[in-house]
């Protein structure tokens, strides 16, 4: 949901999906 909370939480990788990887 919020781009700020998905760089630091890895349960954001199945909110966005592949859209934008934040550590991959």
């Amino acid at each position: 949901m919020s781009c700020r909370e998905g760089p630091m939480s890895p349960q954001t990788e199945t909110k966005a999906g592949v859209g934008f990887s934040p550590g991959v």
